[in-house]
């Protein structure tokens, strides 16, 4: 049976608890003068899960590794300090594959374009994508990117999919779509959304999450390289990592930290 499950990075307190069970007893915002910029600095694997509330996952046993992690540190001891979010990506689960989603909008000659990324659960590039996009609203670039991604890895026999991007909205509606079967279509949208939800069908299991623009860098860097593609051309395929990405796939695989 297919499943699907909108995620969300959007608490403001996160708490934790390491794979295999609830550590109830931990500090929920830890103080520092200076901020950590490695996991092992902070004392937290790549394994380590945010989406727990009152000593219970929401996501019970399938809260393993599914999304991008965050953490809230504060710089000052003041009790008025605003905390920090320390935010990281995280490669997919075992037998999972994630797909990182991005659209790019230039005013200048209103082009458009979408890019992404494939890796499985080692953090190996798996193949990326760019793609020019013709008369593209900063949305349609967003969910077209969600597209192309889902039906390179569909194609290539992929069927356990965790698809991230930093469009809040574009995962927003997808999941309601898909949970409430309510209709957000319009006449640019209903061939993209319909694609999207048909090749859901097709999947095993499907995990959407929203993440924030820092570990979303790859496929940032892949959509912004398509607005020099002509859209005619259609999708450019990556079996191996393009120059431009390299920085960035290494960041993420070493578990580069970013602050909010």
């Amino acid at each position: 049976m297919m499943k699907h499950m909108g995620v969300y990075e959007t608490r403001s307190s996160p708490v934790y608890w390491p794979i295999g069970g609830c550590n109830k007893y931990h500090q929920r915002v830890l103080y520092k003068e200076t901020l950590p910029t490695t996991l092992a600095q902070i004392g937290l694997s790549s394994t380590t899960c945010k989406y727990w509330i009152s000593g219970n996952c929401r996501y019970g046993d399938q809260c393993q590794n599914l999304h991008s992690k965050e953490i809230c540190v504060s710089t000052q001891k003041e009790d008025n300090s605003r905390p920090k979010r320390l935010i990281w990506w995280t490669p997919p689960i075992e037998g999972f594959v994630k797909i990182n989603c991005d659209g790019a909008f230039s005013v200048h000659g209103n082009k458009a374009g979408a890019g992404g990324v494939m890796r499985n659960s080692e953090g190996k590039f798996v193949f990326g994508f760019s793609s020019g996009l013709k008369n593209s609203s900063v949305l349609m670039a967003e969910l077209k990117a969600i597209k192309i991604g889902m039906k390179a890895g569909i194609l290539k026999g992929y069927k356990n999919l965790i698809v991230e991007s930093d469009s809040k909205f574009a995962i927003e509606i997808i999941t309601t779509t898909l949970a409430e079967e309510k209709n957000y279509y319009d006449d640019t949208s209903e061939n993209v959304f319909s694609s999207i939800i048909q090749m859901t069908k097709t999947a095993n299991k499907i995990y959407w999450n929203h993440v924030f623009r820092e570990v979303n860098s790859v496929a940032d860097s892949l959509a912004k390289h398509a607005l020099s593609l002509c859209p005619d051309d259609g999708v450019k395929l990556f079996e191996d990592p393009p120059y431009f990405i390299e920085s960035h796939l290494s960041l993420d695989r070493t578990g580069q930290i970013h602050c909010r």
